[in-house]
C-alpha cells in the first residue's frame, strides 16, 4: 500500500510568502493610484477655485469700465475697484518677495500669511441686486475665517464648517471659512494715477495625499487702469 504524501512546511510557508508579496504589491499598487486620482481631484479644484477669483476680479473691473459713462451716484462696481487698488501692495525694488510658502515648507497660516493686504472676494454677493456688495472683499490677515487647506484651498460656504450646500437663491450668504487662497494686489507706482495696470497674484497652497511638502500654484491677473490710460491720450 503507498503512503501519500502531503505539503511540508516549509512548502507551505514559502506558499504563504508569495501570496503575501503578490498582496502588498496589489495594496501598494491600489493605493498609488487611489492617491493619484485624489491628487488630480484636488489640482482640479484648486485651479477651478483659482480662476473663480480670476473672473471675480475681471467682473469687477469690467463693470468699473462700464460705469465710467454713467452718473457717480449710479455706480456699484467702482467703490470696490477703487478698494482694491487703493489697498494693493506697492511692489519696489526693496519689497520682500511674495512667496507661495512659509520657509518651513508649511502652508501659510491666519498670522503668517504675506504681510500685503491678502484678499479672496465674495463672488456669491458680486451681484447689483445684492445688499450686501460692498462686503464682498474678504480680509485675510489676521482673520478668524482664514486657515490652511484641510483638503483642498477652497471657500466654504453654507451653515456646516465642512459643507457646501448652499442656497443659490440666497446672494447674500458670507463664507464660512477660507482655505488654502489668497489673493495680493500689487502696483509697480505709488501714486495710483501713474500705474499703468495692476496685477493680481492669486494664490493657493495644500498638502496633497501622501506628500511631506506642500503643493502650490498660482496666476497673475493683470488689469490696466483706464484712469492712466485716458491722461495719457
Amino acid at each position: 500500500m503507498k503512503t501519500k504524501r502531503g505539503d511540508t512546511i516549509v512548502e507551505v510557508m514559502f506558499a504563504f510568502a508569495i501570496f503575501a508579496m503578490v498582496a502588498i504589491i496589489g495594496l501598494s499598487l491600489m493605493n498609488l493610484g487611489i492617491r493619484t486620482i485624489q491628487g488630480t481631484l484636488e489640482l482640479t479644484m484648486a485651479r477651478q477655485t483659482l480662476f473663480t477669483q480670476a473672473e471675480a476680479i475681471r467682473f469687477i473691473h469690467n463693470n468699473y469700465i462700464s460705469e465710467l459713462n454713467i452718473r457717480p451716484d449710479n455706480r456699484i462696481f467702482t467703490n470696490l475697484w477703487e478698494d482694491l487698488v487703493i489697498n494693493s501692495y506697492h511692489v519696489s525694488p526693496g519689497s520682500p518677495t511674495l512667496n507661495l510658502t512659509r520657509i518651513d515648507n508649511r502652508c501659510p497660516d491666519r498670522d503668517t500669511l504675506p504681510n500685503a493686504r491678502p484678499f479672496v472676494l465674495n463672488y456669491r454677493q458680486l451681484n447689483p441686486g445684492a445688499s450686501s456688495i460692498s462686503n464682498s472683499i474678504i480680509r485675510l490677515k489676521g482673520s478668524d475665517l482664514y486657515e490652511p487647506a484641510a483638503l483642498f484651498p477652497r471657500i466654504l460656504f453654507g451653515g456646516q464648517p465642512d459643507s457646501n450646500i448652499i442656497d443659490v437663491s440666497n446672494t447674500n450668504i458670507a463664507p464660512g471659512g477660507v482655505e488654502g487662497i489668497w489673493v495680493i494686489a500689487t502696483r509697480h507706482h505709488g501714486n495710483h494715477d501713474d500705474n499703468p495696470f495692476y496685477d493680481f497674484h492669486i494664490r493657493a497652497c495644500w498638502f496633497m495625499p501622501g506628500h511631506r511638502i506642500p503643493s502650490t500654484i498660482g496666476t497673475v491677473v493683470r488689469l490696466y487702469n483706464p484712469t492712466h490710460i485716458r491722461s495719457s491720450v
